[in-house]
């Protein structure tokens, strides 16, 4: 019932968002490089994502005071996200279409700095809480102690980019993230953490209401606004779940969207830095654009995500 509320609430919030944009005439500013195809969704409105942030943060809200879960650590933490990520995506998406230039938002060093400032608040909530700093790799288990509230801070921000990366073709992100979510509700039945689980209710109903303005053809993209915190939700859902290591499986488009990038951009500089010329693994990165430079449509590329994403949760699942 949860997501089905969420699904109508984010669907309204949406429209109204988009409405509210189109008047604005704040649209997405595209690459002049961009892919071919690319370019005509120059004009397309943006920052879509903060109407299913906005549904989303009213709905756990609703819920937590409902069930008196408004000083837990689940709420307090996916508030700091919501607000916090929500607030730097905002940041760099309203820079990028007031100059309407794609790379005028905020620099990658003033987004990683806040990121850590945001993710080192949620690590404070965590460790209040009692967190446990116990990482289960499956076979064995290992206490980090103190310097799990290290590690966990580069896993939030990683997802958080990972995500952002992701969000490159028309409902790529959001059907994957809609995904990953209804997944994470399944592995909480197992915790005793209700919220959690209401949590990725909530998440999963608003992205659908959100997917029937962002599937192909994009009526509106979310942008970093929304891009940005789903990540960094995920990893903090992720650890109160306490399957942190799990997470790099779950969340498998994302890591290999993130990869790509990296792998992309190490190998031009190796290469550069060896050679002088500089050599690249796929012909764009991320991944998604490489294929749709060897001639797959972005529906398809979309629809193969998807099959691969679920074949590989449905095989967490059952084990």
């Amino acid at each position: 019932m949860l997501e089905v509320i969420s699904f109508f609430v984010a669907m309204i919030l949406v429209k109204i968002v988009l409405e509210v944009i189109k008047s604005k005439k704040i649209t997405q500013p595209i690459y002049g490089d961009a892919l071919e195809g690319h370019q005509q969704k120059n004009g397309t409105p943006t920052m879509g994502g903060l109407g299913f942030i906005i549904s989303i943060i009213i709905m756990i809200t609703i819920v937590a005071l409902k069930t008196t879960a408004i000083l837990s650590s689940a709420y307090l933490g996916s508030m700091i996200i919501l607000c916090g990520y929500g607030y730097i995506g905002f940041r760099d998406d309203y820079l990028k279409v007031t100059k309407k230039n794609n790379q005028s938002g905020l620099t990658p060093i003033q987004k990683l700095i806040l990121q850590f400032i945001i993710s080192v608040l949620l690590m404070v909530v965590l460790f209040v809480y009692n967190t446990s700093t116990i990482v289960n790799f499956y076979f064995f288990t290992i206490d980090f102690h103190i310097m799990y509230y290290i590690i966990i801070p580069i896993m939030i921000v990683g997802f958080s980019n990972a995500t952002n990366l992701t969000d490159g073709l028309d409902g790529l992100l959001t059907s994957i993230t809609i995904i990953i979510f209804i997944t994470l509700y399944y592995l909480g039945l197992q915790s005793n953490i209700e919220l959690v689980r209401q949590i990725s209710l909530i998440v999963s109903g608003a992205l659908l209401g959100f997917f029937v303005f962002n599937k192909y053809p994009a009526k509106i993209f979310m942008g970093d606004t929304g891009s940005l915190p789903l990540g960094a939700l995920f990893a903090f859902i992720c650890i109160l779940l306490k399957i942190e290591v799990l997470a790099f499986f779950i969340g498998f488009i994302y890591i290999v969207e993130a990869l790509s990038v990296t792998l992309q951009v190490g190998y031009f500089k190796y290469t550069k830095k060896k050679s002088g010329i500089g050599k690249r693994i796929f012909l764009v990165a991320p991944i998604h654009h490489h294929l749709e430079k060897k001639g797959l449509s972005e529906v398809e590329i979309v629809s193969i995500a998807i099959c691969i994403q679920i074949i590989i949760l449905i095989i967490i699942v059952l084990n």
